[in-house]
């Protein structure tokens, strides 16, 4: 079977989990591959990412996400040609889309459902464009890749006529996050007063919840003090808002914003922090708390949508909305050596049940189903 994959949906250098997902996925396809041949489609823009992946095929076919316009022409059209070309028997839409009215029988992958269950995206056209894109590919893919039970469960709460095509697949976490600490302290500098560091990481979404951190911070009573670190880009203005609550918090002085950190400085900096936290109140698998665990750091988190799922019992939880007890998780996690060394321990073990590897055997068994499938679930 030869098999394409689409990842022309991310924005070249935006350092997001969907990129994340998509060279993670590709090399864990050229090691499990076996007899099948696999077909990267590629823009010039993100070409680099996956030029060095081993096993697979990589295909020039127009443009990425960094210019959406002609990202939408080549999802749509181009995209399908070339697979035809290429003598694809199935393609993965690896983002939330397939071509509408391609030829290449395929499956396609849901990241997210936002754009299904309400229309609340900051661009008004674009929200509507989305959600009907990721509508019809749902329609039109042979196959539907979730990558959490709660996005599977939240797909079929909306069309429960797609669960015979339904295929849960979760996501792994990457061979270079290990407890081992890479090179120079990145926290060097906030560490002066013997301060521990409280890691967040994520683009500044408003939905991450940053705001309970800062509020958990101010209301935090521990002996030992802390420093809340802020990894993660800029959204319309958030990390302005965010400082402002700072201010009127009162930790001005115990936040850090580090501004957007490349992901493959993202293991020296799990390996650095002394906690993570993930404060989200809508997530549909949660990367970083895997990468977080497997590097040996105390996660706690949110006690919404996927993250209860995906961390298992690796993470301590708290419900999305409660400083006072995200303060004292934050406090049991710094004071008590006992229970933190517990906690690593079960992160580690649960972040070891991940693979890309399986990722990719299991998305191949998928994508075997779709080229075999005359059209029926």
């Amino acid at each position: 079977m030869r098999v394409g994959i689409d990842t022309l949906f991310e924005t070249p250098r935006a350092g997001t989990g969907g990129l994340t997902y998509l060279m993670s996925l590709v090399e864990g396809m050229g090691r499990v591959k076996g007899d099948h041949e696999v077909v990267v489609f590629v823009s010039e823009a993100n070409r680099s990412y996956f030029d060095g992946a081993p096993g697979v095929d990589v295909v020039e076919v127009g443009a990425s996400n960094e210019s959406i316009g002609r990202r939408i022409w080549t999802q749509q059209v181009r995209l399908d040609r070339a697979a035809q070309r290429m003598g694809c028997d199935a393609l993965l839409g690896a983002g939330n889309s397939v071509p509408l009215f391609g030829r290449v029988p395929s499956a396609v992958v849901l990241h997210s459902l936002l754009f299904l269950t309400q229309l609340n995206h900051p661009d008004i056209v674009r929200g509507i464009y989305r959600r009907n894109v990721v509508r019809e590919s749902c329609v039109k893919a042979r196959r539907i890749i979730p990558v959490s039970q709660y996005a599977a469960d939240a797909l079929l709460r909306w069309e429960p006529s797609f669960a015979p095509k339904t295929r849960v697949v979760l996501e792994g976490v990457g061979h270079g996050f290990t407890s081992e600490r890479h090179g120079r302290d990145p926290y060097e500098g906030l560490r002066d007063d013997g301060s521990r560091i409280l890691l967040f990481a994520s683009r500044l979404w408003p939905y991450k919840n940053v705001d309970v951190c800062i509020r958990a911070l101010a209301a935090y009573r521990g002996s030992i003090p802390v420093r809340l670190a802020v990894v993660g880009g800029d959204f319309k203005g958030e990390e302005a808002r965010l400082r402002n609550l700072a201010g009127e918090c009162g930790v001005t002085d115990r936040v850090r914003f580090l501004g957007h950190v490349p992901q493959q400085e993202m293991p020296r900096m799990y390996s650095w922090a002394d906690c993570f936290v993930y404060p989200s109140r809508r997530e549909w698998f949660g990367l970083p708390l895997l990468e977080a665990m497997a590097s040996g750091v105390p996660v706690l988190a949110a006690r919404t949508s996927c993250i209860p799922e995906i961390a298992g019992y690796g993470a301590l939880f708290f419900d999305a909305d409660d400083f006072a007890g995200m303060a004292n998780d934050l406090e049991t996690v710094m004071t008590d050596a006992a229970e933190r060394a517990a906690l690593v321990e079960r992160g580690f073990r649960r972040a070891q049940e991940f693979s890309w590897e399986r990722c990719a055997r299991e998305t191949l068994a998928v994508l075997q189903e779709v080229a075999k499938d005359d059209g029926g679930a």
